[in-house]
C-alpha cells in the first residue's frame, strides 16, 4: 500500500504540483489526488509510473509494515512432491 505521507513529501521535495505528477504519469489529476489523499489504491503499473516521475523506487512509496520479511516454509506440497495415490499414478 502507498504511504501517502511519503508520496506527498517526495512530490513537494521535487517542487511538483499534483497535476504535474498526474500528467507526467499519464493519469487523470483527480485520480492522482485521490491516491495522495489515501482514498484510492493505485494499480502496480500506476505506482511504477508515479515512482518513475518522482525518480524513486516503488519501495520508496510503500508503507513500511515493520519487521523483516520471512520466506514461507517449504512443504512437500509447495516443493512439487506428490503424495499418496498421485505419486503412484505418476
Amino acid at each position: 500500500m502507498i504511504d501517502v505521507e511519503k508520496l506527498k513529501s517526495i512530490r513537494k521535495e521535487r517542487n511538483l504540483k499534483q497535476y504535474e505528477v498526474a500528467r507526467l504519469s499519464s493519469i487523470v489529476p483527480s485520480y492522482y489526488s485521490e491516491i495522495e489523499n489515501g482514498n484510492r489504491t493505485p494499480a502496480l503499473d500506476t505506482t511504477i509510473a508515479i515512482a518513475k516521475v518522482l525518480n524513486v523506487t516503488v519501495n520508496d512509496l510503500l508503507l513500511d509494515c515493520g519487521g523483516d520479511p520471512q520466506p514461507a516454509p517449504i512443504t512437500e506440497e509447495s516443493s512439487g512432491e506428490k503424495k499418496g495415490k498421485e505419486a503412484k499414478s505418476a
